[in-house]
């Protein structure tokens, strides 16, 4: 029996045939109501039975077929089914193979420019090696070049200030001259760019970076001019500051000279003395020019603020 599906004149063909037998069995009893040879009734009951079992049969085969192809059919659509749902499995796997490769290639990309950057930043180093031998090397020579020829590297200028600040040591030596007793005048000394260092510690209970700390914030600051007063203590003379003053030219009020960045590093060593100093309890006089020029008629003015501190002698004068 094969598995093909049974075509419409099959099923026809099998309702049909019980009242074909069925028809046949009428006309035979019709026929038994006639008187008949009993041979004969006999082969015709003999005929009935097969005829019966023979479409018995056939009736058998036939639901058999129609159950067969219900069951192939449901079989064929489940079948189908699940070839779908394959086929959307197989497209979603190649959609993700997809993503994957592209995923795959994108990082391939940020590999090869990642191995790009490791090469430039191999070749700076190599030149910053270079350059850093290059500038030991020169270091080495200039170190020793220095020493062994300082005069190629350093001058004389014939003066330790400059014209603003030459004149105003003047200024303040004649005021104080002015303004002091002579036998108070000579205990008086003016000395000009002073270390901050040179009067000013640092706490030897500090811990050690707060120590270095505060060392390095103040090392290299200095004041244009200190006003030492010299006595004698302990078989020694000690030369004890009681004035300082700063000679505040254009680069404390405008960076249009210098610059930004010079302005600012300008404002806070001011902002770092100021507090110091008040700190301290040491007066610090800023004798401001903004014109950056000291003449002859800021003599009253550095008189007046001179007078502040020496008020006694003075008076006395």
């Amino acid at each position: 029996m094969t598995d093909r599906k049974p075509d419409r004149i099959t099923i026809l063909s099998g309702f049909s045939l019980p009242f074909t037998i069925t028809s046949t069995v009428f006309s035979r009893s019709v026929i038994m109501i006639i008187p008949m040879p009993a041979e004969y009734l006999d082969q015709l009951y003999t005929e009935i039975g097969l005829l019966f079992l023979i479409s018995l049969f056939l009736l058998i085969l036939f639901l058999c077929t129609v159950i067969r192809f219900h069951t192939k059919k449901k079989a064929f659509s489940e079948h189908d089914s699940q070839i779908r749902k394959l086929n959307e499995q197989l497209q979603t796997l190649a959609s993700e193979r997809d993503q994957l490769r592209s995923e795959a290639n994108d990082y391939q990309n940020q590999i090869r420019q990642m191995d790009l950057k490791i090469q430039e930043y191999e070749d700076q180093f190599k030149l910053q090696d270079i350059q850093r031998q290059e500038y030991i090397d020169r270091h080495s020579i200039i170190s020793s070049d220095v020493y062994n020829s300082p005069s190629k590297y350093y001058y004389f200028t014939k003066s330790c200030m400059n014209a603003n600040e030459s004149l105003m040591y003047y200024y303040i030596n004649y005021i104080l001259k002015e303004i002091l007793p002579a036998s108070e005048f000579s205990n008086y000394y003016i000395f000009p760019q002073v270390s901050i260092y040179s009067f000013i510690k640092v706490h030897s209970s500090l811990e050690q970076d707060e120590s270095e700390y505060a060392s390095r914030n103040y090392w290299a600051k200095s004041i244009d001019f200190v006003i030492c007063y010299c006595h004698k203590a302990d078989r020694q003379y000690l030369y004890t500051p009681v004035l300082l003053m700063e000679l505040d030219g254009s680069s404390h009020f405008s960076s249009a000279k210098y610059g930004t960045k010079t302005f600012r590093r300008q404002q806070e060593n001011d902002r770092f003395k100021d507090s110091l100093f008040s700190d301290l309890d040491i007066p610090l006089i800023r004798f401001q020019i903004p014109d950056n020029h000291l003449t002859r008629k800021d003599l009253p003015r550095l008189r007046q603020l001179l007078s502040e501190y020496f008020p006694r002698q003075s008076q006395n004068k």
